[in-house]
């Protein structure tokens, strides 16, 4: 409950997240391989909790509330890669302003 509400608190004040901010976040793993190659945006973000379908993905997408890390992603064919990884590794996804998600990259 303590990591659920630092990461909650460094969330919602914009800060840029430590190690221990990511802790509590809900997070899924992703292949190096996969994210070599490229993932659509949709994909990506339809296999979080943030859209349950690539039709939610899109829509937030089209709506400007779709964001990977401090980019504002506002084309829906658009292919995630290394680039768009932080420095510890890993993306952070914001479904608007309050509804974030991590992706590990192993």
């Amino acid at each position: 409950a303590e990591k659920a509400r630092t990461a909650a608190k460094a969330m919602f004040q914009g800060a840029n997240l430590g190690q221990e901010g990511r802790e509590g976040m809900p997070s899924v793993t992703l292949e190096k391989s996969v994210l070599e190659a490229g993932i659509p945006v949709l994909e990506l973000f339809s296999k979080t909790d943030l859209a349950a379908t690539n039709s939610d993905a899109r829509r937030l997408v089209n709506g400007g509330g779709a964001w990977v890390g401090e980019t504002r992603i506002d084309d829906p064919k658009t292919l995630i890669d290394q680039t768009f990884l932080d420095s510890f590794g890993e993306m952070i996804l914001r479904a608007g302003k309050k509804r974030y998600f991590r992706i590990v990259v192993k």
